[in-house]
């Protein structure tokens, strides 16, 4: 499985490349057609989209402790003593995605 920091480097890198390419290229167009399709402005929204991932990826990831301690106090929550479990597999796919979440926010 990949890891999800080096997949959003990726895609922030490959983001970042498609607007250089669509900016470079975009200037063969006529300025009709530039305006037309807000070629200034699709660029600009997909350099900006390249930045807040690089910006997510310049925060530290959280400590081992501080997300099993959030996702402990959700499943608390969520579950509390006594639950019946009636569909483990509804539990299952709601833990996975919460413990993925904490993990990585």
């Amino acid at each position: 499985m990949t890891d999800p920091r080096d997949l959003i480097k990726r895609l922030a890198d490959a983001l970042h490349e498609a607007a250089g390419e669509v900016e470079g290229w975009g200037n063969y167009a006529s300025s009709y057609f530039q305006e037309k399709h807000d070629l200034r402005g699709n660029v600009a929204r997909i350099y900006a989209e390249a930045a807040e991932a690089y910006a997510y990826l310049d925060q530290p990831e959280p400590e081992e402790e501080e997300w099993y301690s959030r996702f402990g106090d959700w499943l608390e929550r969520e579950m509390p003593e006594g639950t019946v479990i009636g569909d483990p597999l509804w539990w299952a796919s709601k833990i996975a995605d919460y413990l993925l979440l904490c993990k990585h926010q």
